[in-house]
């Protein structure tokens, strides 16, 4: 299965990178800063930041889906 885990060097998100590499699931991360994502076989590394989502009225799926399509 491929997981798309945002916020993946935070507290929970960074677990669960983890954890589902382990697992053996498709991991793409999304981070603000790539480098501090934990490094796990499987996981693909992408970095940028969600549009101000009120401001713009996109819902974090539309806003996720070019990332996770690149991925």
């Amino acid at each position: 299965m491929k997981i798309v885990v945002v916020g993946a060097t935070g507290n929970v998100g960074s677990r669960l990178v983890v954890q589902a590499a382990a697992a053996g699931h498709d991991v793409v991360a999304y981070a603000r800063r790539p480098e501090a994502v934990p490094v796990a076989s499987g996981v693909t590394v992408l970095a940028g930041l969600i549009p101000a989502l009120n401001a713009t009225r996109v819902t974090p799926l539309e806003a996720l889906r070019p990332a996770a399509a690149e991925a």
